[in-house]
């Protein structure tokens, strides 16, 4: 009995991370044009843990929901970093930027004061 609730502690911890994780992608991919071109404005982010499941790597697979449609984020990541997106569905494959990409691609986004410059 006491072994049950460690692994119910254990994944409580770990799908809380996962959870953090499906957070982040929206922030960060939320404004990718192959995400807005394949799935709309984003509406969720959740861990699909079956595909992940039956996967044979260490990717972890994210549903992701839009107005125009759905499709799955197939995510290497650790605690701190997100290493690679790819985002799937039944028209195709793309690789997103990395977190880095992405801060950039915000940055693009932002208004540039070029007076100093």
């Amino acid at each position: 009995m006491m072994c049950g609730g460690c692994l119910g502690l254990g994944f409580f911890a770990l799908d809380a991370e996962y959870k953090e994780t499906a957070r982040q992608l929206s922030v960060d991919y939320r404004n990718d044009p192959k995400v807005k071109e394949q799935v709309g404005e984003v509406q969720a982010v959740s861990v699909n843990w079956g595909a992940t499941f039956t996967r044979e790597d260490e990717l972890v697979v994210y549903d992701v929901r839009g107005d125009k449609g759905t499709a799955q984020l197939v995510v290497q990541a650790d605690e701190e970093e997100i290493y690679s997106v790819t985002l799937q569905n039944g028209k195709g494959e793309w690789d997103l930027p990395s977190e880095e990409g992405a801060d950039a691609m915000q940055d693009a986004d932002m208004p540039h004061d070029h007076s100093l410059d």
